[in-house]
């Protein structure tokens, strides 16, 4: 990136990264790479699994903070539920490194900043990527009651969509 005087600087960059905790539901993580320096982000990862047990879950969260090792700014989670910040509390004290629980409230907020970064073409996904599977294939429907929800199980071509990435990737990890 050229500084002011014209000299060209190495882009710093750091990591955020989000898992959507699941065992029925897919268990999804994403991570992304950014920079203050420029205002665009790459995507680095993003899979989900079913069934995972929890000491393979355990495995994953450790690859993924020794990969990243001091540039990992955060490292959200989210277990779903009313319970889903004391689960996370769980996680952290039994992996033993630091996931903040992702925070639920004002989550549509933050799916519709992303959507703003997505039309200015700041976000950079992976060839292949399962997130930007989801990004393309999440629906919304209208609610009786007029209020807009994802569509949570929507199937098509014999695919069950979900927003598990979506949600790790697009709105806690952002």
């Amino acid at each position: 990136v050229p500084t002011p005087s014209g000299i060209d600087e190495p882009i710093n960059w750091y990591f955020s990264g989000a898992f959507d905790f699941g065992y029925e539901d897919p268990c999804a993580y994403v991570r992304w790479a950014w920079s203050p320096q420029i205002a665009d982000m790459c995507e680095m990862a993003s899979w989900k699994k079913t069934h995972l047990p929890s000491d393979d879950i355990d495995a994953i969260v450790m690859d993924v903070w020794k990969s990243v090792g001091p540039a990992l700014v955060g490292l959200r989670g989210d277990t779903g539920g009313s319970m889903a910040k004391n689960t996370v509390v769980g996680w952290e004290e039994k992996i033993g490194i630091p996931i903040e629980a992702a925070e639920k409230h004002g989550k549509d907020t933050w799916g519709d900043l992303f959507n703003g970064e997505l039309w200015a073409k700041r976000v950079h996904f992976r060839r292949n990527s399962v997130l930007l599977q989801e990004v393309r294939e999440l629906q919304y429907r209208i609610t009786k009651s007029g209020r807009r929800e994802i569509w949570k199980k929507r199937v098509s071509n014999g695919v069950m969509h979900g927003d598990h990435c979506v949600d790790a990737g697009c709105r806690y990890a952002y």
